[in-house]
């Protein structure tokens, strides 16, 4: 065992005063090789809000309901009314659309370090890119009308009556893309391909199950049919026009496309296998669960040489292909999520149950996954076929860069100088952890990927989205950093590993949900 895993080994015997041992530890590493950068302080912004006032609530408003819009600003402060834009424009990488905004539950803004927005549709669809316009109108409660910038916005949430739901999808099916996007498609263009064998093929969406894009590099598909006979082939066309089922129509390149799949057909199942008798799709809502979707797509995997404070166990990067979409915890579970479950709390940090749980040995954080599982399967919740386990570390990678590449998923932030509007680190944590989802979220709205609490993965080693990872290695994969660590041990690609054993107060754990031996 060479020297940093001994220390490693050695943490569950720290308990509280791991705080005053581990930098006498670190200060031990350096002089055998091991160089440690301190973290930097929080730096931050006050923007200014600039409005315009004008007229009062007009009949045609009144008439379609008491709206309670909401925004929350970059400066902390909020404005509550009735947002009077009928649209949002998104500049997303496949093209723009113009998006009803009577269709939209919410938008986070990734603000001026180019990191795209997000936009959560009401039946759970999500798009990223850039929201193109200026400025927000909206009708306060006072009845004054303002403009509010885009760039003073970090969140749009549309928490009204608005009666008017994404029209029906005649046969419900799903389309989700490589940078993790999925939306419902209420008509598609039939598409024709070259079939393995040579043969030219006419293959109309209704006699399809899944359709597969296998590779973001040709046009290359496989085709599982509702017969449950499966052809690969090459698209002939490049492009695919799809009539989203909440309004707009777009044309897309083959290549931003992952998956398309009816919502009766579970995302992945094999051709002809029997599904269970009630299913999870995609457009399930979740959230009363504190899970997210997550689409098939694809993701760099590690860092390159050049990344600033690198670790020697992070390459070579790849890029992972993920065929099957899962849902993954909103948050690192909580100390009132794992005492619901299991009746206990081990975490040292007490007093308040929103905090992470922590000092939960891998077992035990598979415990609790398997115990979830029962108690939902039993109360009619979760169907058969369906499990709760932890993620792999190419999946917790996966989740945490949320189709970025930089650094962190908000940036490079080489400085470390924002990473305290995202993570609790050791520059700002006062030593403890901190309840759940304090901190802005990621691209893809997952809270504390970066520290917080190390998070247990599944797996050790794992490079690809498909291998198992060496489970039979000692050593478990952690992820994200902690309270405790400083800045770079937050960076997306940083990895650590624990015996299974090893009981930590900033070690804790996020779930994933997903079909049975996936």
């Amino acid at each position: 065992m060479n020297f940093m895993a001994f220390i490693k080994s050695a943490r569950w015997q720290v308990g509280a005063r791991r705080s005053r041992m581990v930098p006498a530890l670190l200060v031990l590493a350096v002089a055998l090789g091991g160089l440690v950068r301190s973290g930097e302080p929080q730096a931050s912004t006050d923007p200014a809000i600039r409005g315009s006032v004008s007229g009062a609530v007009a009949d045609s408003d009144a008439e379609r309901g008491a709206r309670r819009d909401e925004l929350v600003l970059w400066n902390g402060s909020r404005r509550v009314g009735h947002l009077l834009d009928a649209t949002i424009g998104l500049r997303a990488s496949y093209g723009r659309l113009q998006l009803p905004l009577d269709g939209l539950a919410e938008i986070r803004f990734g603000g001026p370090e180019g990191t795209p927005d997000i936009v959560q549709g009401r039946a759970g669809e999500r798009f990223s890119g850039f929201v193109e316009n200026a400025d927000f109108r909206i009708r306060l409660e006072s009845g004054e009308e303002t403009a509010i910038r885009h760039e003073q916005v970090q969140r749009l949430v549309l928490r009204s009556d608005r009666t008017r739901l994404p029209p029906a999808v005649q046969e419900g099916r799903w389309v989700s893309l490589r940078n993790g996007d999925a939306w419902e498609a209420g008509s598609v263009v039939d598409f024709s391909m070259i079939s393995s064998a040579g043969d030219g093929i006419s293959q109309p969406w209704s006699g399809t199950v899944v359709v597969r894009f296998l590779d973001s590099h040709s046009r290359r598909v496989m085709v599982e049919r509702r017969d449950g006979s499966v052809v690969t082939g090459v698209l002939n066309d490049e492009d695919l026009e799809w009539t989203l089922g909440i309004g707009p129509t777009i044309r897309i390149h083959s290549s931003h496309l992952a998956m398309v799949f009816e919502r009766s057909a579970l995302p992945g199942m094999a051709a002809g296998s029997k599904a269970p008798d009630r299913l999870i799709q995609p457009g399930d809502d979740l959230t009363a669960r504190g899970l997210v979707w997550l689409a098939a797509g694809s993701s760099l995997v590690g860092s390159l040489n050049g990344e600033r404070d690198r670790g020697m166990d992070e390459g070579p990067q790849v890029e992972v292909a993920f065929g099957k979409g899962f849902w993954i915890g909103r948050c690192e579970v909580s100390q009132r999520d794992y005492l619901e479950v299991m009746g206990v709390n081990p975490s040292y940090y007490v007093g308040d149950l929103d905090h992470p749980v922590e000092k939960i040995s891998w077992h035990e954080a598979m415990e609790y996954c398997a115990k979830r599982t029962a108690t939902e399967r039993a109360g009619g919740v979760l169907p058969e076929g369906f499990e709760y386990r932890l993620p792999t570390e190419a999946e917790w990678e996966y989740a945490c860069r949320a189709g970025t590449s930089t650094r962190f998923s908000y940036g490079d932030d080489p400085e470390y100088s924002r990473l305290g509007r995202y993570a609790w680190f050791n520059g700002n944590s006062d030593s403890t952890t901190h309840p759940v989802g304090l901190k802005e979220p990621n691209p893809w709205g997952l809270y504390d990927m970066h520290g917080n609490v190390w998070e247990w993965c599944l797996d050790h080693g794992a490079r690809t989205g498909e291998e198992s990872g060496g489970r039979s290695s000692s050593l478990r994969g952690a992820r994200g950093g902690s309270w405790l660590y400083e800045g770079r041990f937050c960076r997306s690609a940083n990895r650590d590993s624990y015996f299974p054993g090893n009981r930590c107060s900033d070690l804790g754990f996020r779930v994933i949900l997903a079909p049975v031996g996936d």
